[in-house]
């Protein structure tokens, strides 16, 4: 018995990826990339005052959970709120399509608890990375947040997901109580 395929899953399929390796590109752009212009031109001005990273956190890497978002939140007066918005909201935003997209993209169904370990070893592995290549810094609460972001996308597309199959199950009654 021959099973039936929606023609139009495999460009759904093809297109998917051309989103992956865009997504993927503009997250290297905006982690490494974008971080060798704020290295060249400083990290970032406050009040006339240029800091780099690891004058402001001592190093560049901090272990120490809650460390940076902490001090944006509590000594918010000192930043410009672009720079709280960015290192912030900025970070979980990052990801939400990385949450949205790995189910779509996964072979086998994901669970949240799935996505939120890949989404902690693919950031964890970015950290890595930054520290190794001294672009920016390794930063925990950057996988905390990137995280959120992940499984944010992830209730999107459970959301989505659920209106669709709630719309396919209505599609499949009409068709039952035609015949």
């Amino acid at each position: 018995m021959a099973v039936t395929i929606n023609p139009y899953h495999r460009l759904f399929q093809v297109l998917l990826w051309v989103v992956a390796v865009i997504y993927s590109i503009v997250v290297f752009k905006i982690l490494f990339i974008g971080t060798i212009s704020r290295l060249m031109y400083g990290e970032f001005r406050n009040y006339g005052v240029t800091y780099t990273f690891s004058e402001k956190f001592g190093g560049s890497l901090n272990i120490v959970p809650f460390r940076s978002i902490l001090e944006y939140l509590i000594h918010h007066n000192n930043y410009n709120l672009d720079i709280i918005f960015n290192n912030l909201i900025g970070n979980i935003l990052l990801f939400v399509p990385f949450g949205l997209l790995l189910p779509l993209l996964a072979k086998k169904t994901l669970t949240l608890s799935r996505v939120i370990f890949i989404s902690v070893l693919v950031t964890v592995l970015l950290e890595v990375i930054q520290k190794i290549s001294s672009l920016g810094v390794a930063d925990i609460d950057e996988v905390l947040l990137h995280t959120v972001g992940s499984m944010t996308g992830f209730g999107f597309y459970q959301f989505i997901n659920m209106g669709w199959n709630a719309w396919r199950i209505k599609q499949y009654e009409r068709k039952q109580i035609r015949l």
